[in-house]
């Protein structure tokens, strides 16, 4: 390898000797050959490099940007930066060929340029604490990652490139979360012991749990754990956490079915237990008890979480069993997958119900009207594959997160939504299907399309039929919207054909239809209520759209505190 060293002050007086002296020894310039500029004052005015130098060092150089025509280095593979103490951007793009950048002790760096390479290959940073952020998304071709005393940078870009093969992370302190890395990763080397910005909570000690389970088994891992972090301590916490949350969720929900029932001779002796005649119950117990490891990280807390908050509402509210136990029906067959999803709905429908008025029901019914609209996307992509109803299910679920987190990054949702799965029980199967970008992207587009729609557009959602939410969700809507005694009211002609089946020889085909004719006049008071508290919204800020809707049963009661 050859070095053509440039030191010194460089400037236009002088680019044409060094335009001579580099032409000068063209002839024997191999691709290992370098350039190297050395305490240049400024390297910007460059000259069309020999075709096969491949090379380009900057070390102790004088100037504030790297400014460069990128056809004057467009062979260049490898470029480095050393001791450039005062660089502080980059106002030029870098070559479209190069594999490599390294930046060691440039102290003044604040950003790298937005859009690498696509074939950067590898990226290295040594001590540069003014650094505050990587490029988001990195390159896909990226293969080696490797952060040094970079003290200002707080997040790593999320995800990773999935062809990330090796990590080195030490001496980060300003991170305030623990890196997601990608599995099946040839070499992770991630030191957090003096990143203090990182929150001491169960989420924290999940991630660093799981990170230890993915890769406990590989030669070449090591994790050192936040100093501030008691290992062994929390984890004991977090686990007297869960057995306090078991016994916590079963007892709120057992309470909320015996209030829910207390009116009802069938069931007002009977124990609440999770079976298919306790549906919500049973749900919850699948969703909290099954394959837990492999979905919820080694600590599951966060499950817990969700389905100790989602049993504190229904105790407080027992009247929405009347629509969890619907919703929570379609969930209970097959693998855990299904709970999971009926999980994420059930979540949804209770989030909507307890909001005060109509505007703030149909406000949040985005979300539920999003999630249709990711498994609708799945289903139309794994029946084109001839794939079966069970990783239908789970690639659903994978969507749902992948296309949430996007959302959330982007600042198109500005809070998580709960009942979204962190971790999938079949990720191998579906994993194919959430690395294709193209998928993720066309159906993140859409679900962004559902959040902004209005308020009217929401509610002809719930009304049309042959939207992706329904009958289950125009029936969902209208108990929430009408009051009980009113769907009694309008129910009683179905009632009384029922009592009187016997004297009147009415067939159930008969019944059934004075059942639906009923319920369609239910659906016609909600969609009256509903647009009249739209209409009213529009003409005036205090209408009746800000009050809550029919009795205290149509609405929240108490604990309704659902993010």
């Amino acid at each position: 390898m050859v070095s053509f060293n440039i030191h010194g002050p460089i400037g236009r007086g002088n680019v044409l000797d060094i335009t001579r002296r580099l032409f000068t020894e063209r002839e024997r310039a191999s691709p290992d050959d370098e350039i190297r500029f050395q305490d240049a004052k400024d390297p910007s005015i460059m000259i069309n490099l020999p075709y096969n130098i491949r090379f380009l060092s900057y070390e102790s150089c004088k100037n504030t940007s790297f400014n460069v025509n990128p056809s004057y280095i467009e062979n260049i593979k490898k470029i480095s930066f050393d001791n450039c103490q005062v660089l502080k951007r980059f106002d030029s793009s870098l070559p479209h060929s190069l594999e490599e950048l390294k930046m060691s002790y440039c102290p003044s760096i604040e950003k790298l340029p937005k859009n690498l390479p696509q074939s950067l290959k590898v990226l290295e940073v040594y001590h540069c604490n003014k650094l505050s952020e990587l490029p988001n998304p990195l390159p896909p071709s990226l293969d080696n990652l490797y952060l040094f005393s970079c003290r200002s940078i707080e997040a790593l870009p999320n995800p990773l490139p999935s062809n990330l093969k090796k990590i080195f992370i030490n001496v980060c302190t300003s991170l305030k979360d623990v890196p997601k890395i990608p599995d099946d990763m040839e070499r992770v080397y991630i030191n957090l012991y003096e990143s203090t910005s990182i929150p001491n909570n169960s989420q924290t000690i999940n991630k660093l749990l799981d990170l230890e389970r993915r890769y406990r088994d590989k030669p070449n891992f090591t994790l050192g754990w936040p100093k501030h972090i008691n290992r062994e301590l929390e984890i004991n916490k977090i686990q007297r956490d869960i057995e306090e949350a078991k016994i916590k969720i079963s007892r709120n929900i057992q309470e909320a079915y015996r209030v829910y029932h207390a009116n009802n001779p069938d069931f007002r002796d009977r124990d609440p237990a999770p079976n298919s005649q306790f549906p919500t119950y049973h749900l919850i117990h699948r969703f909290i008890t099954e394959d837990i490891e492999q979905r919820g990280n080694p600590l599951p807390i966060l499950i817990f979480e969700e389905a100790l908050k989602l049993s504190e509402i229904l105790k407080s509210n027992p009247h929405f069993l009347e629509f969890t136990d619907e919703s929570a029906k379609n969930f209970l067959i097959a693998c855990v997958n299904q709970p999971v999803a009926g999980f994420s709905e059930v979540v949804s429908l209770v989030h909507i119900a307890s909001q005060p008025d109509i505007q703030s029901k149909l406000e949040k019914s985005k979300i539920i009207i999003a999630k249709a609209i990711i498994s609708e996307e799945t289903r139309n992509i794994t029946t084109a594959e001839g794939r079966g109803a069970v990783i239908e299910v789970e690639i659903a679920n994978g969507f749902l997160r992948e296309v949430h987190d996007k959302l959330l990054l982007e600042g198109i949702i500005r809070e998580p939504w709960q009942g979204v799965p962190r971790r999938l029980m079949y990720e191998t199967f579906a994993r194919p299907y959430l690395n294709n970008r193209d998928y993720i992207e066309d159906i993140s587009r859409k679900t962004s399309e559902a959040l902004s729609l209005s308020s009217e557009h929401v509610a002809e959602k719930y009304f049309d039929d042959t939207h992706v939410l329904g009958f289950q969700f125009k029936d969902f809507w209208s108990k929430i919207v009408v009051s009980k005694e009113k769907r009694d009211e309008l129910m009683q002609p179905y009632i009384v054909a029922t009592e009187q089946c016997l004297e009147t020889g009415a067939t159930a085909e008969e019944l059934t239809a004075i059942k639906l004719n009923c319920q369609e006049k239910i659906f016609d008071e909600a969609k009256k209520i509903t647009f009249e508290a739209i209409r009213s919204r529009a003409g005036s800020p205090t209408s009746a759209v800000s009050r809550p809707v029919g009795d205290t049963r149509a609405g929240c009661v108490s604990g309704c505190n659902i993010s």
